[in-house]
């Protein structure tokens, strides 16, 4: 279980970091004024923020079993 435990938690903190990176490219947008390309980055980045929850939520009850 500790090893699947770990597992979650490091591909949750793989997809936190995607979605930071999507955030940050999508102000460099906002800068640019090209709000299309900003929502829909800011969606996609949102979408990975609430997989990233799940996977550290797993984990967590995954270490606790």
């Amino acid at each position: 279980m500790r090893l699947m435990s770990d597992i979650l938690f490091w591909a949750a903190n793989l997809t936190l970091i995607i979605s930071v990176v999507l955030l940050e490219i999508g102000t460099k947008y906002m800068r640019e004024k090209k709000n299309l390309k900003r929502k829909k980055l800011d969606r996609v980045a949102m979408k990975f923020m609430l997989v990233a929850g799940i996977l550290y939520l797993s984990s967590f009850l995954l270490a606790l079993a």
